[in-house]
Parts: C-alpha cells; sequence; structure tokens
C-alpha cells in the first residue's frame, strides 16, 4: 500500500515523460534555444529552487500535467527535485479532484450543496498555495 502512494501511473508516466525529453531532446532544444534570455533565466531559477519550482506548478491545479511533464525535461532542473516534486505536489491536487468529483455527484443527486462548496473552497486554497509559498520562501531569506 505505501508503495503505491509513493508510486503511481501518474508519477511513473511523468517522469518517463521527463526522461525522454531530458534524454532525447534536451541537447537539441539547447542548440536550438540555448542562446535565449528567457531560458538562461529559466535555467537560473531551476538550479536554485528546483524543487519550489516543481511543486508549485504541481500545486497550481490548471497547469497542463503531461506539456509540464515534458516541458521539466527540457530544462535543468535535476531528476531527484523533479520526481519528489511530482510525487509530493500532485497527492493535494488528486484529493481534491476527487473531493470535487464526489461531492458533485452528491449535489446532483440531491444531497446538498455544502460538501461541493467545501470541496471547491479548498481547491481554490491550494490553487493559491503556490503564491503563498513563494511569499513565505522570499520573506525568510
Amino acid at each position: 500500500m505505501g508503495i503505491t502512494l509513493v508510486f503511481n501511473w501518474g508519477n511513473g508516466g511523468a517522469i518517463a515523460a521527463f526522461g525522454v525529453a531530458r534524454y532525447l531532446l534536451q541537447n537539441w532544444f539547447r542548440r536550438r534555444f540555448g542562446r535565449h534570455k528567457y531560458l538562461s533565466r529559466l535555467d537560473k531559477l531551476m538550479d536554485t529552487h528546483s524543487l519550489n519550482c516543481v511543486l508549485a506548478v504541481r500545486f497550481a491545479p490548471l497547469s497542463p500535467f503531461n506539456l509540464v511533464n515534458f516541458l521539466f525535461g527540457l530544462t535543468s532542473v535535476p531528476l531527484g527535485a523533479y520526481a519528489l516534486g511530482t510525487v509530493v505536489g500532485i497527492a493535494p491536487g488528486t484529493v481534491a479532484y476527487t473531493w470535487v468529483g464526489l461531492a458533485s455527484l452528491e449535489a446532483i443527486e440531491g444531497k446538498g450543496l455544502w460538501p461541493l462548496t467545501w470541496a471547491l473552497g479548498c481547491l481554490a486554497l491550494l490553487s493559491l498555495a503556490p503564491l503563498w509559498w513563494r511569499k513565505q520562501s522570499s520573506g525568510h531569506r
């Protein structure tokens, strides 16, 4: 059971997409776009705050999961930070989306709107977590 929580198909697929981008396309991508200022800034950010960057993207419920997996592989984020950020970061979103789905079904069945309201409120708070985390990180330097 514990292994299932740490490693599931979502995490495995995310790491596989990261690996494909990192080991098959990163060199081509860097040759083609490596001189752009934006990529240099992104790499500097990934070098210094890689785990925080992965967690921020994973906590944001609207980030396109599959595209993000691939794009992280093109950056300099280390595999360990990516994997840890993905495992930790997708768990709250999975719980929140499951809760919203269940509460929506209950609302449709006429069992009341309060569970759905609570679930959506928690999802909204989860969406704001990266902003709070960033503010906390920058305030403690």
